[in-house]
């Protein structure tokens, strides 16, 4: 949500030691345990923030023979990744169908991994009324204070738990950019904010909440990002390869600068 200019303002930054541009964080051959015929499908239309689509775009295709963007219509793939953006239009420009059937995929075995804008399209309560993000809620839980969601934007620290996605990492920077706070709800905690960007003078601090949760719903796995892993440093980043592929204990062995 919001426009994605990081790179040239850390201002907002609760810890403003310097990352690489991202010209120097690219990757390539990342090793992921047999994994080469995994689908994955990544939402392209309307609402998504094109520097976090590229960035997603880019780091799957160097590391997965079979990835597409899709707008209209939902592809059967093993995976589907919805990016920043805006949730409010990328529910309505979806449609209720194609809503539906997401849903369905998933709950039949497909993994849904939702990056700021796709983790509130997939929790209750982000404006339902007026747009048609309810028809795919797939984690029991919602942002406490919605009307304050524009929170700011800054690199935050986040204390990694113990779980295959964090693969023995214990605490990453990530770029964070109004993404949602998560209620108490029934999913598993893989990462807490260690850092609160509160720029809107809300009454919750982000401090100590869920930043990356993870939840089964049917047959398939959900994993919600509040921050941007697409957005960071090269650990962060591997999160983002180690969700897509965690199921069975699979996970990213390597991550080989250029």
């Amino acid at each position: 949500m919001g426009s994605f200019d990081r790179w040239n303002d850390h201002s907002n930054s609760p810890n403003n030691n310097s990352l690489p541009h991202p010209a120097e964080m690219v990757h390539k051959g990342i090793d992921c345990g047999g994994v080469e015929g995994m689908k994955i499908g990544v939402y392209s239309g309307n609402g998504t923030a094109n520097e976090s689509l590229k960035k997603i775009m880019d780091l799957l295709k160097e590391n997965f023979d079979h990835v597409v963007d899709f707008k209209d219509e939902i592809p059967e793939t093993d995976v589907l990744i919805i990016p920043g953006g805006r949730a409010s239009e990328i529910s309505n420009s979806l449609g209720k169908g194609n809503l539906q059937m997401l849903k369905s995929l998933v709950k039949d075995g497909a993994r849904y991994i939702g990056i700021c804008a796709g983790a509130y399209l997939a929790i209750g309560g982000y404006w339902e009324d007026t747009t048609l993000t309810g028809e795919i809620v797939l984690v029991e839980t919602n942002h406490p204070d919605i009307w304050n969601w524009k929170r700011g934007k800054g690199f935050v620290r986040i204390r990694l738990h113990d779980h295959p996605i964090a693969s023995g990492m214990r605490e990453v920077r990530m770029w964070y950019e109004n993404g949602p706070i998560f209620s108490k709800g029934k999913y598993d905690v893989i990462g807490e904010f260690l850092d609160d960007v509160n720029e809107c003078g809300s009454s919750i601090s982000m401090r100590k909440s869920p930043a990356i949760i993870t939840a089964k719903y049917g047959f398939g796995d959900v994993v919600l990002f509040s921050p941007h892993p697409e957005l960071s440093e090269e650990q962060a980043q591997k999160l983002l390869f180690n969700a897509i592929i965690f199921q069975g204990g699979k996970v990213c062995s390597s991550m080989r600068k250029i």
